[in-house]
């Protein structure tokens, strides 16, 4: 999904030649670079990205990916959160040499430029793409009211209004998890993480009088999605044993996630397990109280379908 820009300006050798937009665990912005080669023996290249709130990151150049659509091209890419879609990034690319440093030129971005710039070329673009763009915005505009980011800069707002928006009046249907417990762990709940890298977290009540200091120490996680090992760690608090998957793209929100926990001291014979997919906790939220939270979990599962109809 590449967007062009038109700035061809030469600043420092270095040339912006364009975006695309990468829908992992978190939203990527990619920037793609005609940078000349030498640039990349340099020891301390970065590209620098200033996010809202004086979040930055540093990405060395030696980290860029040679592009696989434009010859000659590098790509940096910066993450960015589902709330701050219409957010400003700043990029920067910093060289020191002998004299101080050499910098490109200061280029501005945010993934509502790139999913407006689709929206306005639509006769460049098929339908499954558009409606994908459509629902990441609406999306992005669900995750600002819900986390009350940039609310008077809606993601949304070319596109829907609140008397034509699907999310207001789309039905789940139920979906249920499977669980094995042992006589330690009891699965207790789940929640889904979309503030910064979407992922999947499973609540396990301590059911005896188990140390917690030694519960992680005991128990061997595991996380498999479509055949596919995925990372995941744990953690304990207030007496639960939690367990985190990450990085979970958008047509991955209704894939069935299992887990598993092996206790060790056991020679790996007991083990809770339990099936979960984002889109049981997706449903659940349904019968929220808190409307920001039913409208944005909703507007994720669009978002899911959009993104799996685009990849098919």
């Amino acid at each position: 999904m590449l967007a062009y820009v038109s700035d061809d300006d030469h600043i420092n050798d270095i040339q912006l030649k364009g975006h695309s937009i990468s829908l992992s665990g978190q939203i990527g912005i990619n920037y793609y670079f005609d940078i000349p080669d030498y640039y990349f023996s340099t020891d301390g290249a970065y590209i620098h990205f200033m996010l809202p709130e004086n979040k930055e990151i540093n990405v060395s150049l030696k980290d860029a990916v040679k592009s696989d659509k434009i010859e000659n091209m590098y790509v940096l890419t910066c993450e960015v959160p589902a709330a701050e879609m219409t957010s400003i990034i700043t990029a920067q690319i910093i060289v020191p040499n002998l004299n101080g440093v050499k910098t490109s030129r200061i280029y501005t971005y945010s993934v509502a430029d790139y999913a407006n710039y689709i929206l306005n070329h639509k006769s460049e673009y098929n339908e499954q793409l558009i409606s994908l763009v459509k629902a990441m915005l609406n999306y992005g505009a669900y995750a600002q009211r819900y986390f009350g980011i940039n609310t008077d800069n809606l993601a949304n707002k070319k596109i829907y209004t609140d008397s034509n928006n699907p999310v207001l009046t789309k039905t789940l249907y139920d979906n249920v998890g499977n669980h094995v417990e042992d006589e330690n762990l009891c699965f207790y709940g789940a929640s889904l993480v979309c503030e910064g890298q979407t992922g999947l977290k499973l609540y396990f009540d301590i059911k005896k009088d188990v140390d917690v200091s030694q519960i992680m120490n005991r128990y061997e996680v595991a996380a498999f999605s479509n055949n596919r090992c995925r990372e995941s760690f744990c953690t304990v608090n207030n007496g639960k044993l939690i367990v985190t998957v990450n990085d979970i793209a958008a047509s991955e929100l209704d894939d069935v996630f299992k887990i598993t926990l092996k206790d060790k001291r056991s020679n790996n014979t007991q083990t809770v397990s339990i099936e979960y997919s984002p889109l049981d906790y997706i449903i659940a939220a349904q019968d929220s109280s808190d409307l920001r939270l039913v409208y944005l979990t909703r507007a994720m599962y669009m978002y899911n379908q959009a993104a799996k109809e685009y990849l098919n």
